[in-house]
């Protein structure tokens, strides 16, 4: 890659910074060889940071990792985080998991409804009303259109 003629640019530093590495000289001394800042000889070690920060830990008092805070934490800018996380396709906010309720009542909640469907008195209205925040409302196929007016009854002769 490093010998094409018509490699693109980025494509071969990137080599030549992994043929040097495998050579055994430290960032320091490949970035000094290349012409280049230490940021660019380092990034490897950064992302494999950032992957395993977002797949294994969670940061104190939130549920996922987000780009700002991942980039507080481990280093590189914000948009660099973003960039990471599409490349491994990282989406820490969605969950693909079952997650049992933290609610210590769940158990009896559970049975009261449970209950309450399986012998009802006669005629009760079970009613339940539950907060559904991941749920949001579809996108139309087609565009709602307004009601059209419809014309006025004509009065009864009384």
């Amino acid at each position: 890659m490093v010998r094409r003629p018509k490699t693109v640019q980025r494509l071969a530093l990137g080599s030549r910074i992994v043929l040097a590495a495998a050579d055994g000289l430290g960032n320091t001394a490949v970035a000094a060889d290349l012409c280049v800042g230490l940021p660019t000889v380092g990034p490897p070690a950064r992302v494999e940071e950032v992957v395993m920060r977002t797949l294994e830990t969670k940061p104190d008092g939130a549920t996922h990792w987000s780009t700002r805070g991942m980039a507080a934490a481990a280093g590189p800018s914000q948009s660099a985080v973003s960039r990471i996380g599409r490349a491994f396709g990282l989406k820490p906010h969605h969950a693909d998991t079952f997650e049992p309720s933290a609610d210590p009542f769940i158990v009896e909640k559970v049975r009261d409804v449970v209950g309450l469907d399986l012998s009802s008195p006669d005629e009760a209205i079970v009613l339940c009303v539950d907060e559904k925040s991941g749920t949001q409302a579809l996108d139309r196929t087609q565009p709602v259109r307004p009601v059209a007016p419809t014309p006025a009854t004509p009065a009864w002769p009384c």
